[in-house]
C-alpha cells in the first residue's frame, strides 16, 4: 500500500511540475524558430526535442498511475468525459500522420496533442486529497506570477527591443529571404508596435488568455483564505494570495488581449447562469446540455454568416482570422479524405 502511494505521489508531483512549467518554456516545430525571438537576438533556439521531453514525462507519469492502480486496490475511477474524444481523435490522429507528407513532424504534433488530454485524465485520478489540490494551485498560481513578472519586464524594455530591431532590420529580413517592403514586414512592425505584452508565450492573446483563467483561479484562492482568516489568522499567506491574483491582472493588461478579456467576461456569464440554475441543472441534465450545444452552434452560425454576408468579421483582427479559415475550407475541401496533413 505504501508503495502504490508513493508512486502515485511521485506522478502527481512530476505532472505538478509540468503544469507549472510548460508555460514558461516556448518552443517551435517551425525550424527557423520564431521571428521575434531573432529580432531579439536569443541564443537559444528551442525544438520539438523540448515538447517530446515534456511529453514523454505525461506518458510517464499516466504510466506510473496505470502501475499503482494494478499493484493495490484499485481506486474508483473517476470519469471526466474526455475518454471518448481522446479515443475519437488518437484514430483520427493515427490516419492523418499515415497520410501527411513530414511524419516526423505529424507524429511529433500529434503525441503533444494527445498528451493534454491524457494529462487532464490522469490529474483527475491523482488529485484525492485536499492538500494535493492546494500543491496544484500553488504551482499554478507560481507559474502564472512569473509570466506576469515577463509581461512587466517586456512592457518596459520595448523601446530597446524595437531600437534593436531597427539596427538589424535590413540583415534581418535579408536573411530570411523576405523584401522590406513585404506585408510580412508590415505585420511584423506593427505587432510590436501594439506594444503587446507576450511573457514566455508566443502571442499576447495566449498570454493573456493563461493569466485570465490563473486570476480565475486566483481569485478563488482569496476567497477561501480570507475567509478562514478567522479560524486560521494566516494574514500573510491571505495578503501574498492576494497581491499575487492583482499581479496576474496586471498581466492581463499588457498584454493588451481583447479576446483574454471577452473569454474571461464570457466564462464568468457561464459561471453566474450555472450557479444560478444549478437545481433545474442538475434535475434537467439533458435538456441543459441541449440547450449549450445550440447556443454554441447558433453563435457559430452567427459568425459565419456575418462572415460570408459581409466577406469578414468585425474588426482587423477578426477579419484576418476569417481569411485564413476560408484559405483552410479550401484546403479542407481539395483533400476531405485524409485531411490537410497530406
Amino acid at each position: 500500500m505504501k508503495v502504490q502511494r508513493r508512486i502515485e505521489n511521485l506522478s502527481l508531483f512530476v505532472l505538478i511540475g509540468l503544469v507549472a512549467l510548460r508555460p514558461l518554456v516556448g518552443e517551435s516545430y517551425d525550424p527557423a524558430g520564431n521571428t521575434l525571438t531573432e529580432a531579439l537576438g536569443v541564443v537559444s533556439d528551442p525544438q520539438p526535442l523540448t515538447t517530446l521531453v515534456f511529453d514523454l514525462l505525461v506518458l510517464g507519469s499516466t504510466c506510473g498511475w496505470l502501475v499503482a492502480r494494478a499493484m493495490g486496490s484499485p481506486r474508483t475511477y473517476r470519469r471526466t468525459g474526455l475518454e471518448w474524444g481522446t479515443a475519437l481523435v488518437a484514430i483520427a490522429a493515427v490516419a492523418s500522420c499515415f497520410f501527411a507528407g513530414n511524419k516526423r513532424l505529424a507524429i511529433n504534433a500529434t503525441i503533444d496533442w494527445l498528451c493534454l488530454p491524457i494529462l487532464a485524465i490522469a490529474l483527475v485520478q491523482l488529485l484525492r486529497e485536499p492538500w494535493q489540490r492546494r500543491v496544484l494551485l500553488a504551482a499554478v498560481l507560481a507559474s502564472a506570477c512569473v509570466e506576469a513578472a515577463q509581461c512587466v519586464e517586456q512592457f518596459f524594455s520595448f523601446n530597446e527591443t524595437w531600437a534593436h530591431y531597427q539596427s538589424i532590420k535590413t540583415d534581418f529580413w535579408t536573411r530570411q529571404g523576405v523584401e522590406l517592403d513585404s506585408s510580412k514586414v508590415e505585420l511584423f512592425e506593427q505587432r510590436m508596435r501594439a506594444r503587446e505584452a507576450t511573457g514566455f508565450l508566443p502571442h499576447s492573446n495566449v498570454a493573456g488568455s493563461y493569466l485570465v483563467l490563473c486570476f480565475f483561479a486566483g481569485l478563488g484562492l482569496i476567497a477561501t483564505q480570507w475567509s478562514n482568516l478567522k479560524q486560521r489568522g494566516n494574514n500573510i499567506i491571505a495578503f501574498l494570495c492576494t497581491l499575487g491574483t492583482v499581479f496576474m491582472l496586471v498581466g492581463v493588461v499588457l498584454t493588451k488581449s481583447l479576446g483574454a478579456v471577452l473569454s474571461g467576461l464570457a466564462g464568468l456569464a457561464l459561471w453566474t447562469v450555472a450557479r444560478r440554475f444549478s437545481r433545474w441543472i442538475d434535475v434537467h441534465r439533458t435538456r441543459a446540455w441541449m440547450i449549450a450545444w445550440l447556443c454554441v452552434v447558433a453563435g457559430a452560425g452567427a459568425v459565419i454568416g456575418h462572415g460570408l454576408y459581409h466577406g469578414s468579421l468585425p474588426g482587423w483582427s477578426l477579419t484576418f482570422r476569417w481569411q485564413y479559415w476560408q484559405a483552410s475550407s479550401n484546403l479542407i475541401a481539395d483533400h476531405w479524405t485524409t485531411g490537410v496533413g497530406r
